[in-house]
């Protein structure tokens, strides 16, 4: 994670706890704080395809993900260690 992204998710946090009076258990969340359904996390990645202009580019939370898994493994992350990460976030 790059030092800009980590302070763009802590400028989110305060937003997010200010916003709400408490910090929500998931990171996107709507109006209520409450966390986002599939289809509008789906909905949020077609948004930043348009605005950023990408093309004939998979934006997606599953390419996140998946690109998010090959880095940790190509760093030399256990695929065991990797599992118990993604369980700890769900």
């Amino acid at each position: 994670m790059t030092h800009r992204l980590k302070q763009e998710f802590a400028e989110y946090r305060l937003h997010v706890e200010q916003r709400f009076g408490y910090l929500p258990e998931h990171v996107l969340v709507d109006n209520h704080g409450k966390g986002k359904t599939p289809n509008a996390i789906k909905n949020v990645f077609k948004r930043l395809k348009n605005i950023m202009n990408f093309t004939d580019v998979r934006l997606s939370s599953h390419t996140f993900r998946h690109t998010f898994a090959h880095r940790c493994l190509m760093a030399g992350m256990d695929v065991f260690t990797l599992k118990d990460y993604y369980v700890t976030l769900i």
